[in-house]
């Protein structure tokens, strides 16, 4: 919500007087304390990155990548991850940054940025030193970024630049900045997920809002040809949530077999699928750490968001 609207609204929530009704009075509560707008319009958000391949903790664990408002614009800054002062890694002072990952193996970021307001975000590394480049240079394009291989010699990112209707894959290296075209997008589809290994490529097919398909794509391949995995009659949604942490299984979403969206694994050797985490609601995420010991499912219980970490060696849920 804008700013200026959030103050507006609170403003006026404020100046109401409450009153008590019963029947021999009425009694109007006193007037509460007001602000001025100045006072909303003087906060200052925090945010981690808001890209689920993105690594918020630096190598050595020691710090966290975060994006802030505090300069008056948005920029990336690192904050120490037992507490203390914020260190500003980006000093834009005229188009919004966000922080996107540390990588892998040193203090070097990946952020990214529009011109003016215009909505074409482009990706930038900021090296050791502080300078900065644009990975994805050009005009009118925009790119986004998706995830980083396991071993951290690379990572993911999309660009509309061959097309501005469909999103092309590259793979970068991670040393030199190097790329190459992995997944010309000539079919529209959502470009969902890379496997940590890099050889498996999850794709999104979208008919209407109640009716969709998943499709994987063997990278490894000479030709690299999309394959349903969801063949479906009538109106039922798939999406992906992301690869499992050994790169052996997608983990899906599907609401083919009740009311709420289940999450559903494929094996990418047999395409063998089974029931991984269902729910009387949505399971509107599942997520792994690192090492891929504890898996994280995430409800949209009544509007509320239950969040449930099981011990994949054990079977059990962590307290």
């Amino acid at each position: 919500m804008d700013k200026r609207f959030l103050a507006i609204f609170v403003v006026a929530g404020l100046g109401i007087g409450l009153a008590a009704c019963s029947e021999d009075k009425v009694e109007v509560a006193k007037a509460p304390q007001t602000y001025d707008a100045e006072t909303f319009y003087m906060t200052t958000t925090y945010t981690i990155p808001f890209v689920s391949g993105g690594l918020v903790f630096s190598p050595d664990g020691s710090e966290v990548l975060i994006s802030s408002d505090a300069s008056g614009i948005f920029n990336a800054y690192s904050v120490p991850a037992a507490g203390g002062a914020v260190v500003a890694l980006t000093e834009s002072t005229t188009d919004s940054i966000f922080a996107l990952s540390w990588f892998p193996a040193d203090r070097r970021i990946l952020y990214t940025a529009d011109e003016g307001g215009n909505e074409l975000d482009h990706i930038f590394v900021r090296g050791e030193d502080g300078a900065l480049r644009d990975l994805t240079p050009g005009e009118e394009l925009k790119a986004n970024f998706v995830g980083w291989l396991a071993d951290g010699s690379g990572f993911w990112l999309t660009t509309n630049e061959r097309d501005p209707k469909f999103f092309d894959l590259y793979r970068y290296d991670a040393a030199d900045y190097s790329r190459r075209l992995v997944f010309q997008n000539e079919a529209g589809f959502s470009i969902a997920d890379v496997s940590g290994d890099g050889r498996w490529l999850a794709l999104v097919k979208s008919r209407t809002s109640a009716d969709s398909d998943v499709y994987v794509a063997d990278l490894s391949a000479a030709a690299v040809e999309p394959l349903l995995i969801t063949g479906h009659e009538g109106n039922i949604a798939y999406d992906v949530y992301r690869f499992s942490p050994d790169s052996t299984r997608l983990v899906y979403a599907t609401d083919e077999h009740g009311e709420y969206f289940e999450a559903w694994t494929y094996a990418l050797a047999s395409g063998e699928k089974a029931v991984l985490a269902s729910a009387e609601w949505d399971v509107s995420d599942v997520s792994f750490s690192p090492a891929g010991r504890y898996r994280v499912v995430s409800v949209n219980e009544d509007a509320s968001t239950r969040i449930t970490v099981i011990d994949q060696d054990s079977g059990e849920v962590v307290a």
